[in-house]
């Protein structure tokens, strides 16, 4: 429960900093997608915790709905598509492992692209009722690749973020009741030393 939220939170937190930096940068076109990192994260990166599909999919949706909220598209594709990668994520980790920075870089690109790909299928259905703009659609489909390549270039920091942070909040740092109760348990008398009990 607490790893789900702090994988939320710090999505947030991702989301509104890259979102800020295009702004001031006058970047709007193309932002690399720091929750697809998230993602591959949260698939490929707790292999010793093995989430399980439900644990992992809640998350996705919930990235997923902060992706619609702050791109202002139509509520719910974002979700729906960041869940669907998700599900490719959580069943590719049990056959593949993605270690070094190289293949969490094209791990990174490829699971970008075919977000992308799968989030303009779902657009373009949905052109006519949202009344969206083909023309966007067109140019959108056309910058793909690069918002592809983005992604996979900030995988690797996203990456390490996260692995520090959940390395903090792990379990072998305990607060202090749990210190306390362990030094309890193994406490022994000092060698030479009796313990006469009246």
């Amino acid at each position: 429960m607490f790893r789900g939220l702090a994988y939320v939170i710090l999505g947030w937190v991702l989301i509104a900093t890259v979102g800020s930096l295009g702004h001031m940068m006058h970047i709007t076109a193309v932002l690399p997608s720091t929750t697809i990192a998230l993602l591959l994260h949260l698939g490929f990166g707790g292999r010793r915790e093995r989430l399980s599909l439900a644990f992992g999919l809640t998350i996705a949706l919930v990235l997923g709905y902060l992706e619609d909220l702050h791109q202002g598209g139509p509520p719910g594709v974002l979700s729906l598509t960041h869940g669907l990668t998700y599900v490719l994520v959580h069943f590719a980790a049990r056959r593949f492992a993605v270690d070094g920075w190289r293949a969490r870089v094209g791990a990174g690109i490829l699971l970008c692209f075919l977000t992308d790909l799968c989030t303009w299928g779902v657009l373009s259905t949905l052109a006519g009722g949202f009344q969206l703009s083909t023309a966007g659609l067109r140019s959108g489909l056309a910058l793909m690749p690069w918002r592809a390549l983005e992604t996979g270039l900030i995988v690797n920091p996203v990456w390490l973020l996260a692995d520090t942070i959940f390395s903090r909040l792990g379990p072998g740092r305990r607060g202090l009741r749990g210190q306390l109760s362990a030094r309890s348990s193994t406490w022994e008398p000092e060698s030479g030393g009796d313990v006469h009990v009246e």
